[in-house]
């Protein structure tokens, strides 16, 4: 199939519905797995330099996992979590009254339009998983905005991933080049064919291209094989993440709804055996923005 010269439309922003309770509750575990196979909220950063980070705020912050987390352990630093979802941002706010939290707050914000808040607001920024829901043509217009509201001093930081992962399994690579190549048509990512997101490598010279400096890098990989620590709640998250994105698909045409049905089928049924093996890998990049840059 050609793929079209310009990419498809697919809404507006994140490629998966919002509103429901399904992603809400993804998002939640996807946040647990990443602070856990990265090793914590903010492991390249020392935790004796965390006292600089006085405001805080995290783009696309879903129903708050990340945020919420921050705020808990560090009660030195406002922390504010904006996202496009009322339903996300309402069940934000639900948990942070739960937990009786004061220096945490949620706004609902359209990332993909100037964001609300004066120059030289933020000392950290924090951005996960954005390719699902930045296309390739806003990447530079937000990452400009974040520069406009981060402190002199101030860091960005960027945790992306180019799929989900490698595995032995001939019907989970096939599903996850599929869904890549979706993402592509629909303008998402930076792969030339759609083989993979194409985001990591994209990351340093992005927030160059904003203005910060000192760009620094650290990968991470994390096995999610049968059997190992990880397996459970990363194929609970991979399973649904296939089964929601069968729309996507379809609509990119780059399948029909029967033949995604029986892939997934196999997806499951060969991710289950003792047998499967899958790595999965994550690269953090940040950047400062220094006085006079």
């Amino acid at each position: 199939m050609a793929i079209p010269e310009q990419p498809l439309q697919y809404g507006h922003g994140y490629v998966f519905n919002q509103e429901s309770a399904a992603e809400k509750a993804r998002l939640l575990l996807q946040d647990r797995l990443f602070n856990e196979a990265i090793g914590g909220l903010i492991p390249e950063q020392k935790k004796e330099n965390w006292q600089q980070f006085c405001t805080v705020l995290d783009v696309g912050c879903g129903p708050g996992g990340w945020a919420l987390d921050v705020a808990r352990i560090s009660e030195h630093m406002h922390v504010i979590g904006i996202d496009n979802s009322k339903s996300m941002i309402a069940h934000a706010e639900a948990e942070k009254k739960l937990h009786g939290l004061k220096n945490i707050e949620f706004v609902e914000m359209d990332v993909l339009q100037p964001l609300s808040f004066s120059d030289f607001t933020f000392d950290l920024v924090n951005i996960r998983s954005a390719v699902g829901y930045v296309p390739k043509r806003d990447w530079q217009r937000l990452l400009k905005e974040c520069y406009r509201i981060t402190k002199v001093g101030g860091i960005l930081r960027l945790t992306e991933g180019d799929g989900m992962g490698l595995t032995n399994s001939a019907a989970y690579e096939k599903h996850q080049r599929l869904g890549t190549q979706a993402m592509q048509r629909f303008g998402y990512g930076f792969s030339p064919d759609g083989a993979t997101l194409g985001i990591t490598p994209m990351l340093g010279w992005l927030l160059k291209q904003a203005g910060y400096r000192d760009v620094s890098m650290q990968s991470y990989f994390f096995d999610f094989s049968y059997g190992t620590p990880l397996y459970s709640s990363y194929i609970q998250n991979i399973e649904v993440v296939f089964e929601a994105a069968r729309p996507m698909l379809v609509q990119a045409n780059v399948s029909s709804q029967g033949e995604l049905e029986n892939l997934y089928v196999q997806v499951v049924e060969q991710i289950r055996k003792e047998d499967f093996r899958a790595m999965g890998y994550l690269l953090t990049a940040w950047g400062k923005r220094l006085a006079g840059a």
